[in-house]
């Protein structure tokens, strides 16, 4: 598992899985889709990010970087709502100029 800081808080930690990891963290990704993240009070928040969908077709660093932005509208927010959270992540990712990631969470929003 790859760790590293968020770009978006580097006070916030990501684990992001790779290719021949298993565990606890791993199988919740078949409840949570591909990316979790870990907040509330007395917790230091972190995501947790699936990057093994890059080896799935079609996936991007984009998409990684969706997931991302989308995990932290959720710590910033602090809050469960999607749309919420798919907005936070949307303006967080246009304000730093990565358009093709703030679209693929707009027709998140949209869906």
């Amino acid at each position: 598992m790859k760790v590293y800081p968020c770009e978006f808080d580097e006070s916030i930690v990501i684990f992001e899985a790779e290719h021949g990891d298993e565990g606890t963290a791993i199988d919740m990704f078949e409840s949570r889709g591909h990316g979790y993240c870990i907040w509330g009070e007395g917790v230091d928040p972190v995501i947790v990010v699936d990057g093994r969908i890059r080896e799935t077709h079609g996936y991007t660093e984009d998409h990684i970087m969706a997931i991302i932005a989308h995990e932290m509208g959720h710590i910033k927010l602090e809050t469960q709502n999607e749309n919420a959270a798919d907005h936070w992540g949307r303006v967080a990712l246009l304000e730093r100029g990565n358009v093709a990631a703030a679209d693929l969470l707009l027709r998140h929003l949209e869906a």
